[in-house]
C-alpha cells in the first residue's frame, strides 16, 4: 500500500485543507527571500482552520484529524532527534489540545 504522505514538510497539507493549487505553486516556487512570507501566510491560514475545524465540522473532524495524524506519523518516522517530540504530539488524546499543538508547531514539521 502506498503512503498518502511522504512526510517531507508541512506543504503536503495544503491540498488536504482545500487551499488552491496556485498557493501551492507560490510556496514551491518562492525565492528564498519570499519563502518565509509564504510560510507565514500558510501558517496563519492553517492555524485558524485547524483550531476551529473540530467545532465547525464535527461530522468530518475524525477523518480530518486522522489525516493530520497520518502526516505527522510519517514525519516522526523519518525524523532523527525530533522523533520523540513529534510522537509526543501524536500521543495527545484530546483533539482540541492536539489541534492547538499541531497549529503551533506546524512550521517545524519537516524532515
Amino acid at each position: 500500500m502506498e503512503e498518502k504522505f511522504k512526510g517531507w514538510d508541512w506543504t503536503e497539507l495544503i491540498t488536504l485543507l482545500g487551499m488552491d493549487e496556485e498557493y501551492t505553486r507560490n510556496v514551491d516556487n518562492a525565492e528564498p527571500e519570499d519563502y518565509y512570507e509564504a510560510e507565514q501566510e500558510f501558517l496563519k491560514k492553517m492555524g485558524n482552520k485547524i483550531c476551529g475545524y473540530n467545532h465547525e465540522h464535527p461530522e468530518d473532524a475524525d477523518r480530518f484529524i486522522g489525516e493530520l495524524r497520518a502526516f505527522l506519523r510519517r514525519v516522526a518516522d523519518l525524523s532523527g532527534h525530533y522523533k520523540p517530540f513529534f510522537e509526543g504530539i501524536l500521543g495527545l488524546e484530546d483533539n482540541d489540545v492536539f489541534l492547538q499543538m499541531y497549529a503551533m508547531f506546524l512550521g517545524c514539521m519537516w524532515t
